[in-house]
């Protein structure tokens, strides 16, 4: 797979509807990222969402910077604060808590394996910038916004003065798949935590289309965030956010890209894991 170095894109590994019915086997190094960002101009930004192949301790990934200075967060869902950032490219992996394996028998632990990982390449030359204050809801008031710009793709970057923010991490996804026929209870899968204030950095995606939804985050949920806010040094997947102002930036997204590798083989080794908490 090669990424037109001319034009936009939303690079899309698995599929969050795959991850969510436990399909952790077709996961990618961010060395293979990398690797595919390789034909695109160095300067251009990056914003991207994810989460890791680490049982019990999934965490959510933030990405940011440029193709060429990157940057890849974790918001460890046992850290020694709740969802503490971890800088998975530059620093040390946490060595307390539950032990950072991975289910995939192919898959090395020390270094972390994506399940699914969205990346908006985004050109400079297209950027959006818009201001909003005193918001209840970021994500509606995005939402509304890109309804009327008539944008069906993109890629976001927030800077947020926050009033309140709701974020969560997922601690538990389990191999046998989540069951949602009954609504989803988040308490078994998630750890949430409440901030007041702050400066929040925040990416993420934006999809229009139904079909597209399904594989950034879920139907009727157009846009996904994750982000942290850099004096706490905690963050995660952005639930809920109220504003007093926010400085947003939206590169709208050309192409859209799919891999899903290593489909060759039905079955898959599994470690030997825990058994799944009651």
């Amino acid at each position: 797979m090669r990424l037109s170095p001319n034009r936009s894109a939303l690079l899309c590994y698995n599929t969050v509807e795959r991850m969510l019915k436990g399909d952790f086997f077709h996961s990618v190094t961010w060395e293979s990222v990398a690797a595919d960002l390789d034909p695109c101009p160095p300067d251009w930004p990056i914003v991207g969402i994810g989460t890791t192949n680490w049982f019990r301790r999934n965490g959510e990934t933030i990405v940011a910077g440029t193709v060429s200075v990157p940057s890849l967060l974790w918001a460890d869902p046992e850290g020694a604060k709740p969802m503490e950032i971890v800088d998975l490219l530059n620093g040390a992996l946490p060595t307390t808590g539950t032990a950072l394996i991975t289910p995939s028998m192919t898959d090395e632990s020390t270094s972390p394996p994506l399940p699914f990982l969205a990346i908006g390449v985004c050109d400079p030359a297209s950027a959006k910038v818009w201001e909003c204050h005193d918001v209840a809801s970021i994500h509606s008031w995005i939402q509304e916004r890109m309804t009327s710009e008539n944008i069906g793709l993109a890629g976001i970057h927030i800077e947020a003065d926050a009033v309140d923010v709701t974020a969560s991490a997922a601690f538990y996804l389990p191999l046998e798949g989540l069951d949602l026929s009954h609504g989803y209870d988040a308490s078994k899968n998630l750890k949430l935590a409440n901030y007041t204030g702050g400066r929040w950095d925040v990416v993420g995606i934006y999809a229009a289309n139904p079909t597209l939804q399904r594989m950034i985050s879920v139907e009727g949920l157009p846009l996904h965030l994750h982000g942290s806010c850099p004096q706490r040094q905690q963050g995660g997947h952005v639930v809920r956010m109220a504003a007093h102002h926010a400085r947003v930036t939206v590169w709208p997204l050309q192409d859209f890209v799919m891999q899903i590798r290593n489909l060759d083989q039905t079955w898959l080794p599994v470690r030997d894991l825990a058994p799944k908490a009651s």
